[in-house]
């Protein structure tokens, strides 16, 4: 909730500073939203893993060749070669 009022505030404080002229203003209060919107994002990424049950972020499994990444790295050759 808190975060929906700051987004809800600073884009309020957007629509109010978009009537000057003032750039330097108008930078400062994109920048606000930005950062507000960020905390959205973390909240809902919060709010997956939580539901998930995982401890945050998504957890590297096995691969088939025992090598983390080895197999996006094949295929990058294969793409590069044209095969």
């Amino acid at each position: 909730a808190a975060v929906r009022t700051e987004i809800e505030q600073a884009v309020n404080r957007l629509k109010d500073v978009t009537k000057s002229d003032a750039a330097a203003v108008i930078e400062r209060v994109i920048k606000d939203l930005t950062t507000a919107s960020y905390k959205v994002g973390e909240a809902v990424y919060k709010s997956a893993a939580a539901a998930s049950g995982a401890p945050g972020g998504p957890q590297p499994g096995p691969t088939p060749t025992g090598v983390p990444g080895a197999e996006t790295q094949k295929r990058r050759r294969r793409h590069r070669r044209g095969v």
